[in-house]
């Protein structure tokens, strides 16, 4: 990698970039334009929901474009519009924020945003590593707590158990530390000029695992960030790799720099507010962190039966005298992606199932972020009609 230019590195990043929102948006088309059920949740309550053929229209739009800049280096303002349109489009429903969507769009958001320096093509490459940073940084941070460490990395890796020794199970089991603390030390190893080979190494190896555990070799699961993992470690391996200097101070701190700024204020401090829930789990790079808010539809057992069968598959506690569908089970089968973790949201699910069948549903649970030393969630319910008159 030494031998290539700041200038190819940037070709191939957008290149990387473009192929991995294109794949991203074919993997979830519940996303965009196929009927489904579950909610469009606008981002402005007043925002109409738009018409199918719109959607479509918009689906095949974004993916023409996204299909000529991983062939053609693209004029800015022809990427600016590209970038406020796609903002714009998704407004639409909340759930297409997905943490990779809003990666991509902050790397192609970088590479064309105008600037007039002589030093452009360092700034720009400079601006994308920090993006790559604060993910690394905040994702590992967010895992810090007592729900990924005790319940969500081993359920990650659990279908390698019964194939594996009990002492490898049971290291593996108990490796939920070692997991978070290794990519929380990420990007200080990226930004050492010594460790940083092993920063990079260590990049490869994380996503490697994380494809194999939720690739068609483990859960077969969640196929929508498969193309995430390994546009991540293609980022890292062309804005990291064979650089012998690395100066984000002299890119950050530049006079007039106002994009190195904005990234650095929007990805690297705004997410620590999310800690106590004043910034979305979602913009905050917390996505397989088991520290977001959670909801549950709830269900009159007895009527079970009267739903639709998919719906009825998901069903995951029928006992007593309530069943209850998770929400995030329903997003990811009709949608490819979590539900976007936020009380807003979940109460508009719960609202949309209690008028769609409302001989059936009873209401919803939902709980905030998890304690992050406990792990315990203190759900709150919500009725039908409670939520009908919000």
């Amino acid at each position: 990698m030494k031998s290539l230019s700041v200038e190819d590195r940037l070709s191939f990043i957008r290149r990387v970039a473009a192929l991995g929102f294109l794949l991203g948006m074919l993997l979830t088309p519940g996303l965009w334009f196929q009927e489904r059920l579950y909610p469009e949740i606008p981002l402005f309550s007043w925002l109409p929901e738009l018409p199918l053929p719109v959607k479509f229209v918009g689906f095949l739009f974004f993916l023409f474009f996204l299909s000529a800049l991983s062939a053609f280096k693209l004029r800015s303002p022809v990427g600016i519009v590209f970038s406020i349109l796609w903002v714009c489009y998704s407004t639409f429903d909340i759930s297409r924020w997905m943490p990779f969507f809003y990666l991509y769009l902050f790397i192609l958001l970088a590479l064309f945003w105008p600037q007039k320096s002589e030093s452009r093509n360092v700034d720009t490459l400079n601006a994308i590593r920090l993006v790559i940073l604060s993910v690394y940084f905040w994702s590992g941070f967010h895992k810090l707590n007592a729900t990924f460490l005790l319940h969500g990395f081993p359920s990650l890796h659990e279908t390698f158990h019964e194939s594996l020794p009990p002492l490898v199970k049971h290291v593996l089991v108990l490796s939920g530390p070692l997991a978070a603390l290794g990519e929380l030390l990420l990007p200080f190893l990226l930004l050492s000029q010594r460790f940083r080979s092993f920063g990079v190494l260590g990049v490869i190896f994380m996503h490697s695992c994380i494809l194999l555990m939720l690739g068609p070799l483990g859960q077969n699961f969640n196929s929508a960030v498969w193309p995430w993992n390994i546009a991540m470690m293609l980022f890292v391996v062309l804005a990291f790799s064979g650089c012998r200097e690395l100066d984000l101070k002299m890119t950050l701190f530049k006079r007039k720099n106002l994009l190195s700024l904005m990234f650095f204020f929007v990805l690297g401090i705004l997410p620590f507010l999310n800690c106590f829930g004043l910034w979305p789990s979602y913009f905050s790079h917390s996505l397989y962190s088991y520290q977001t808010e959670k909801a549950f539809v709830l269900l009159k057992r007895e009527r079970l039966s009267s739903l639709p069968r998919v719906l009825q598959q998901k069903v995951t506690d029928s006992r007593g005298e309530k069943a209850a569908l998770d929400v995030n089970t329903i997003s990811y089968e009709m949608n490819n992606v979590p539900a976007f973790p936020s009380e807003r949201v979940f109460r508009a699910v719960g609202r949309y199932y209690c008028l769609r069948y409302p001989a059936i549903v009873v209401g919803v649970l939902i709980g905030p972020q998890p304690d992050r030393f406990t792990g315990e969630v203190d759900y709150h319910e919500f009725s039908c009609e409670t939520i009908s008159d919000e």
